[in-house]
């Protein structure tokens, strides 16, 4: 007879029954000669501890394989009595259950059959047909019923250019409805990011954030998507963005940087005299354009400004700037927009990242910060400064200046080109502005 080690283990999955071995001693007032027992022993579903005895081991052993088997299975003590139309009624449960466990589906069923009553199947087929996507579109078809749907309200349509038609050359071909959230964020990511981190500026996504929500929602409504409360693109998290908190750059900061775009990104160039010296938002930067620039009279007319508002408006230009830009690459005409755009895309945040890397102080919306604050000390004059800062006085004392020195004023709209040759010397280093 083999000789086993004891106890005898047998496991079925994460289920273990045990064969445990003992002699029993004669017992001569029963008239009992002495004998082996098995005991089989396992833990049923409620964690009691049983045991059975046999005198012979294959049978102990069947008995435990038997038991693993149905402890493995989910089945109770009880469940061993079932008859094999009850295993095959549960079976069938599973099998329609999925991966939901059969108890918790019955529960799910028996709550919707309370609120549903005998419509429990109409109703779930309504609200079926409600919510899935009814018609077929990709990116791209989304995007081009969507900006004709704008074009044709009225609404302005610069920001969503920024952003719509790139996606719509990527990713295009996809369908609208198959699109994730995670997708549009790595795209904004991707495209838009810095080259080190590979992180897009906070305002730059959560701009294109809110561009693709208008989208998705006007494709739920068109039925190109689910119609649920949150889309994709609502999926999106927002980027939190820095404290908008007043700060400028010094004149000496600004001629470094005029001196290193011009010297190795001239393409940034006319986008980086601009922000400098006339104050211009952002998003007026990142849509501003050659034909409302007359460098004769020394004029610009805000293209992004809408009529109506305090933000249409003329900047005069001062001979620096008049200067500067009369020696920029001017960039290919847009097709899409029609203008010739000063600004590369996301200008001002490369040129934030440009003054990081070459470890130059750049505040977040510095540039107009700067413009309003040296105006205000060149000029004295608040009034004039709000107008072409396209603000109230009261926003710019509230919001943007700064208080700088009269003379500081001065020199920050007096760095031509031969003066910024003047403070910087062949590495860039700052050197009196008295030199």
């Amino acid at each position: 007879m083999a000789r086993h080690a004891y106890p005898i283990l047998v496991k079925i999955g994460s289920t273990t029954v045990r064969i445990y071995r003992s002699e029993r001693p004669a017992d001569h007032a029963r008239k009992r000669a002495a004998r082996v027992v098995f005991q089989v022993a396992w833990h049923d579903a409620g964690g009691v501890r049983r045991v059975r005895q046999f005198a012979d081991i294959a049978a102990a052993k069947e008995t435990a394989r038997v038991k693993a088997e149905a402890l493995a299975g989910g089945r109770s003590e009880a469940a061993a009595s079932l008859s094999m139309d009850d295993i095959a009624l549960l079976s069938e449960l599973r099998r329609l259950a999925g991966k939901t466990p059969p108890l918790a589906a019955i529960e799910e069923w028996s709550k919707a059959k309370e609120l549903c009553g005998e419509h429990l199947l109409t109703a779930a087929q309504a609200w079926s047909s409600a919510r899935r996507a009814t018609k077929s579109a990709t990116v791209a078809e989304a995007i081009d019923g969507f900006m004709t749907a704008k074009r044709r309200a009225g609404v302005s349509m610069k920001s969503y250019e920024a952003f719509l038609p790139a996606l719509a050359g990527e990713i295009g071909d996809a369908p609208i409805s198959t699109v994730v959230s995670a997708t549009l964020e790595d795209w904004l990511h991707e495209r838009y990011g810095d080259e080190e981190t590979e992180t897009a500026n906070p305002a730059t996504f959560n701009t294109g954030r809110k561009r693709f929500v208008a989208l998705w929602r006007w494709s739920r409504d068109k039925g190109y998507i689910a119609d649920t409360v949150k889309t994709q693109a609502d999926l999106m998290q927002p980027m939190r963005q820095g404290s908008q908190r007043i700060g400028i750059l010094t004149v000496e900061n600004f001629a470094r940087l005029l001196a290193l775009v011009s010297a190795e990104h001239p393409d940034h160039l006319a986008v980086a005299v601009m922000a400098g010296f006339t104050g211009l938002r952002r998003s007026e930067l990142h849509a501003q354009s050659w034909e409302d620039v007359d460098l004769k009279r020394g004029l610009l007319r805000v293209t992004a400004a809408k009529k109506g508002t305090v933000a249409y408006r003329l900047v005069h230009l001062c001979p620096s700037a008049v200067e500067w830009l009369a020696g920029c690459h001017r960039q290919e005409k847009d097709t899409v927009r029609g203008i010739t755009p000063i600004s590369p895309p996301w200008g001002v945040d490369r040129l934030r990242t440009f003054a990081r890397k070459a470890e130059l102080e750049c505040p977040e919306n510095g540039f107009r910060h700067s413009f309003v604050s040296y105006r205000c000390a060149a000029t004295g004059n608040v009034a004039e400064t709000s107008q072409e800062a396209g603000n109230s006085a009261a926003v710019v004392f509230k919001h943007y200046r700064e208080l700088v020195a009269k003379d500081d004023g001065a020199a920050w709209f007096a760095l031509t080109p031969a003066a910024v040759d003047k403070i910087t010397d062949e590495a860039g280093k700052v050197v009196s502005i008295a030199s």
